[in-house]
């Protein structure tokens, strides 16, 4: 389904889909929606090779790309780059940096795509909980929060698949796909809390309901629990 923006809402339910194991279950709930939203590597889930939308940064690495006969319309930094700010004019409220005040990781900023251009009823979370291994936090914090930002602590590998899989090897797996890193931490705990009561703070003005479908009650993800 494409949606083109107007003023009105135009579905009554979306999946948002990230890659944690709660996603396990994402393409059995995609017959119960309107719209499926996947983030990163969350399009590995769908078995079927298809979801409504695929939204990724522009540093996301091409070698975890959908394969090219994976059904989606890509939805990167240029289609949601002025979410936020849309959202937050719409509120009658400015801030310096929109896309900082939403939550600058891929899942705010998805999130707020989909409140400005979808205008949902409702919106279910899958993969969301950010209950990362504590292992592998504990190394990852360790060793300088690694990422695509910093280049992974001046590795640069050629293929981040390589490096994630050997930077984490003999750690629990957390992950749909295998190992990534605990990016969002590097906002730190107390401001990611902060960022998914925003968010709800915000999906409540707008008429959003947002839930956490996943009956995972560890991780950070504040929005109440509601099965499809």
């Amino acid at each position: 389904m494409l949606i083109e923006k107007s003023n009105s809402a135009h579905v009554n339910t979306v999946l948002y889909v990230g890659s944690g194991l709660s996603a396990k279950t994402a393409e059995k709930e995609q017959q119960k929606v309107d719209v499926c939203c996947a983030v990163n590597n969350a399009w590995r889930v769908f078995e079927k090779g298809k979801v409504d939308y695929w939204i990724a940064p522009g540093d996301f690495p091409p070698a975890n790309y959908p394969p090219k006969d994976f059904m989606c319309q890509r939805i990167g930094y240029a289609e949601y780059k002025n979410s936020a700010e849309n959202l937050f004019s719409s509120l009658g409220e400015s801030y310096k940096f929109p896309q900082h005040h939403a939550g600058y990781t891929t899942f705010f900023q998805g999130l707020y795509w989909i409140f400005d251009t979808l205008k949902p009823k409702e919106v279910y979370l899958l993969g969301f909980d950010h209950d990362y291994d504590p292992q592998k936090v504990a190394l990852w914090l360790e060793q300088g929060k690694p990422s695509p930002q910093n280049k992974y602590g001046g590795a640069a590998p050629v293929l981040a698949n390589e490096w994630v899989n050997t930077f984490f090897e003999g750690c629990p797996v957390d992950a749909i796909y295998g190992h990534g890193t605990p990016d969002p931490l590097r906002l730190g705990i107390p401001l990611m809390q902060e960022l998914f009561e925003r968010a709800k703070g915000y999906a409540n003005k707008l008429g959003i309901g947002v839930f956490n479908a996943s009956g995972v009650t560890t991780g950070l993800n504040t929005f109440p629990q509601k099965t499809l």
